[in-house]
């Protein structure tokens, strides 16, 4: 095991993710993309692309899973009910969003659990939480195709909780790819 995935391993998995996400702040936006930017190379992601390229920085199988994070959305059109199926495929939701009889939804976000967020009044944004910390609000790592078009870290103020459109955790167990084989 490398030093790195050592101390990933020593880490809650929701902590690990964030601390991985926030490792891409300044990659630029690329559409489609999925690669950190580092050294020599510019890589470049999208919102998608960031939480498949976290899962594979971390070992995960999660970022190989096509249901979840390549539905056919280079039209620039999400499909809605694929994405949230991959997302249902993978992680444990623990927010609805929109519309969620529970007013807490705040209070049952930790650091590293993917947001789904309404975008032009379609859920297709994700974002990565990452730690609140001294005072600050909730804050996520995302790449929106806006300027400074590139990964940042960005507070979850009251604009994007209400877009939220569901929160999904990390399962503790990588329970392998969507179509079955193991990992």
């Amino acid at each position: 095991m490398s030093a790195r995935a050592d101390i990933v391993a020593s880490m809650r998995l929701g902590d690990a993710v964030a601390t991985e996400a926030l490792r891409w702040v300044g990659t630029p936006f690329v559409w489609m993309g999925s690669q950190r930017a580092q050294g020599d190379c510019k890589g470049g992601c999208d919102c998608k692309g960031l939480v498949a390229g976290v899962a594979r920085a971390l070992g995960r199988s999660e970022g190989d899973s096509l249901q979840a994070i390549a539905a056919d959305y280079g039209k620039g059109r999400v499909d809605t009910h694929r994405l949230r199926a991959g997302l249902d495929a993978l992680f444990d939701r623990v927010a609805r969003g929109v519309g969620d009889p529970d007013p807490s939804i705040e209070a049952g976000i930790r650091p590293g659990d993917i947001l789904l967020l309404e975008i032009k009044g379609r859920a297709q944004h994700l974002a990565i939480t990452s730690e609140a910390a001294n005072g600050r609000p909730l804050m996520m790592v995302h790449a929106l195709d806006h300027r400074p078009w590139q990964v940042r870290e960005v507070p979850v103020c009251d604009w994007w909780w209400a877009r939220l459109a569901g929160a999904w955790r990390w399962r503790e167990v990588d329970r392998g790819r969507i179509n079955g084989s193991a990992t």
